[in-house]
């Protein structure tokens, strides 16, 4: 907060800054959606959609919101995989590490081929992998070792739980508000909305600006005011 005097109006000006998440998984969201868009999307940010009516909005927003879900589709899946792997490195049979390194990318378009039937998070990565090994090795680990496995992934995901939690921050700026980078509000009180999407295209900055009226200085300048007209005045008479 800082305090800002002018001759009629003391000015105080609010700025918080929340820094951006700098963990968002294995797979740049750049690749799904730019700046511009990510800004449009998660921080509500029209300044490159000038000119757009609603429903030119609501078609942006919706190829958007798809191209999010892709990216958060991939994103699981690449920590799904990563989980596997980890897994097969720690244990003791080591039976298919290098493989899974090696045909990683192939065993991602088999499991986006089985997607176009289901979704990406609901296959299951112990039948996938061991439909593309012909074999049940994966399935049966998997039961044995379920509950390491699922720790792990866990952790791994520990970054997505931001994403169910908010903050509501509530700002009473001395005076009366001028401006705000928020319509937000309960009664004169503005008030942002603070969670992990806002933070995901960079940082999330709280702007307000408030006004006290100097009333000792409207008084003095009216007073002045008051002296030179009537200064002049009697400067007329004397003529």
């Amino acid at each position: 907060m800082e305090k800002h005097f002018r001759w009629f109006y003391t000015y105080y000006t609010f700025t918080c800054s929340y820094r951006q998440i700098e963990e968002k998984g294995p797979i740049p969201i750049e690749q799904f959606l730019n700046k511009q868009e990510q800004r449009l999307l998660f921080q509500g940010d029209l300044t490159d959609y000038q000119g757009m009516n609603g429903l030119e909005l609501n078609d942006k927003l919706n190829d958007l919101t798809e191209r999010f879900m892709k990216w958060y589709d991939e994103s699981l899946y690449e920590l799904r995989f990563e989980t596997i792997e980890e897994w097969e490195s720690k244990s003791g049979n080591k039976v298919f590490i290098s493989k899974l390194k090696a045909d990683k990318d192939a065993i991602k378009r088999a499991a986006m081929d089985k997607a176009k039937d289901t979704d990406l998070e609901s296959i299951d990565m112990g039948e996938l992998l061991d439909a593309f090994y012909q074999t049940t090795y994966f399935s049966t680990a998997y039961q044995k070792d379920k509950d390491q496995i699922n720790q792990l992934f866990e952790e791994k995901c520990r970054p997505i739980e931001l994403f169910g939690h908010q903050i509501k921050y509530e700002l009473n700026m001395p005076g009366r508000l001028i401006t705000a980078n928020t319509s937000l509000r309960e009664g004169n009180t503005p008030y942002w909305k603070v969670d992990a999407y806002r933070l995901l295209p960079g940082d999330y900055i709280l702007e307000a600006q408030s006004r006290i009226p100097n009333i000792w200085a409207f008084v003095i300048t009216g007073f002045l005011a008051l002296l030179a007209i009537c200064g002049m005045l009697y400067a007329r008479r004397q003529r």
